[in-house]
């Protein structure tokens, strides 16, 4: 009861805020750690340029996930002269 005077809590409702408090758990608990090392892999960042593009870009056309293989030849095949 001293501690709730020094406070000067009174106030039934305003007590009774103050016990709850007193048995909360800590606001900032311990970080989680993993056993099995599959799951404490960081994630990794994710490129927000491909989700920019689906945004603002809806015209263009989507650019070619693989950059090695071989464009196609956009001039179409001449006919053979006989």
């Amino acid at each position: 009861m001293a501690a709730l005077l020094a406070q000067a809590i009174v106030g039934s409702d305003h007590v009774e805020q103050w016990l709850k408090l007193q048995q909360a758990a800590p606001v900032a608990p311990p970080p989680l750690a993993l056993t099995d090392p599959r799951l404490a892999v960081p994630a990794g960042r994710p490129d927000l340029r491909r989700y920019d593009a689906l945004l603002l870009d809806v015209d263009r056309a989507p650019e070619d996930p693989d950059p090695d293989r071989e464009a196609p030849d956009p001039t179409p095949p001449r006919a053979e002269e006989e």
